[in-house]
């Protein structure tokens, strides 16, 4: 398995399949008639089209607007925008590699229109690509206000997966966006101080992004400072108090109770089809014992949602109190088939290997999460343990050690016990 990047307790977390459009460059039949008209004109012809797959794409129908932008493509290669815009349809219909091929052909025809390369950034950062997402960004930031009237396409989930084609917003105030993405990119790649340059930049911008304040949080968590992530969930939910992500977030870290319980029941009984409300209320059931309720609310999730690998892991670490390691493995194994950067899933199925005395699947498991460089000194604690059993005990008194030294104090009865 490729090395893992880093992430901590997102939520909206869509991946994508792949689904690569062909793209037509032979002439089209009803062309061949107009070639022959006298006065004709590729150029005019190609505007035409242009103009007609715009407005079909704005109407949503990607698959018209593609072909007259392959029709106006064939007359005039180097229509710029029309490489802008069938960029954005080819992400509309996940075919990524071809959209990235569009944005480098717009930049290499005009290296001045801001949205080429922000909407690159943005595809960049989607296929991760994090360097070139923060190149892109880079770039963008010293780069004169644009002067067009062109569109970026702005997808959901704040470049967590999606289609490209979501909305069409303009390119003004665009910083914050520009701001917010190179935050995201510098997480992904553990420069957190970096990252938490450009939220905070982006924040001093756009007060009013509850999104912002959620990625900062993210942040903040990866850098071991819990309360000031809190704080930045808190502040996300004072601007939308139904955001997913901060209050999973602030599930996980406790700062939810039972007295919550009843805004959950209030949101199902209002929207049944919420994902998100039974697997925060799920969570408030989890952390007061009441496993059976909880495994109830993620089914129910995973029944509205089959492709949520939080409503996965979350019933896996029920099924684990209940000691129902079958059930745990299977959805941690689904999971991690749906998000194999969830590193709480890797974590916890090698506990639950741990337990079945499947050693060496935890051993591995350890080594996933420990490798991709995740934050967390019990990890070592853990691996140790594992490693004892394996009768590895000069590594294992190292992990011991090593977690010792990062102040873990757990670790120290251990390293008494198996190193004298």
């Amino acid at each position: 398995m490729e090395k893992i990047k880093k992430i901590i307790f997102l939520y909206i977390l869509i991946f994508f399949s792949s689904t690569v459009i062909a793209q037509k460059t032979t002439e089209p039949e009803y062309f061949k008639e107009d070639f022959a008209k006298p006065g004709f004109s590729k150029r005019i012809e190609a505007e035409k089209l242009f103009k007609q797959a715009k407005n079909d794409y704005e109407n949503g129908d990607y698959q018209a607007a593609l072909e007259f932008l392959n029709h106006a493509l064939y007359l005039a290669p180097d229509h710029s925008m029309a490489y802008f815009y069938r960029a954005g349809t080819k992400e509309y219909f996940k075919d990524f590699k071809g959209a990235l091929t569009d944005y480098d052909i717009v930049i290499h025809f005009d290296p001045t229109l801001n949205e080429a390369f922000f909407n690159r950034g943005i595809l960049r950062y989607k296929v991760e690509d994090y360097s070139g997402a923060i190149e892109d960004f880079t770039r963008l930031l010293s780069m004169p206000s644009s002067n067009t009237q062109a569109v970026y396409f702005k997808g959901t989930g704040y470049g967590e997966g999606g289609p490209g084609a979501t909305g069409i917003i303009s390119m003004y105030s665009k910083d914050a966006d520009i701001y917010n993405y190179l935050g995201l990119s510098k997480t992904k790649l553990t420069d957190i101080p970096g990252a938490l340059r450009a939220f905070n930049k982006a924040l001093e911008i756009n007060t009013k992004d509850a999104n912002i304040y959620v990625n900062r949080g993210l942040a903040y968590a990866a850098d071991n400072k819990p309360e000031f992530a809190h704080e930045d969930f808190k502040r996300a939910l004072d601007l939308e108090p139904n955001h997913a992500v901060a209050l999973f977030n602030l599930n996980m870290a406790g700062e939810l109770s039972e007295d919550d319980l009843k805004m959950y029941d209030d949101m199902i009984t209002k929207n049944e089809d919420f994902p998100s409300a039974y697997i925060n209320r799920g969570l408030i059931k989890f952390r007061s014992q009441n496993f059976i309720e909880a495994i109830d609310d993620y089914s129910k999730a995973i029944k509205l949602d089959p492709s949520n690998p939080i409503a996965y892991l979350n019933r896996a670490l029920a099924y684990e109190k209940m000691e129902k390691y079958s059930e745990a493995l299977k959805d941690l194994d689904k999971t991690i088939k749906l998000d194999p950067a969830m590193f709480k899933a890797f974590s916890t199925r090698g506990n639950v290997y741990f337990k079945l005395q499947d050693y060496e699947s935890a051993l591995q498991d350890y080594n996933e999460v420990i490798n991709a460089a995740v934050n967390d000194v019990s990890l070592f604690y853990n691996r140790a343990l594992v490693k004892y059993k394996l009768k590895l005990k000069d590594e294992a008194c190292k992990d011991l050690t090593h977690a010792i030294e990062q102040g873990y104090e757990a670790a120290q009865k251990a390293l008494d016990s198996y190193c004298k």
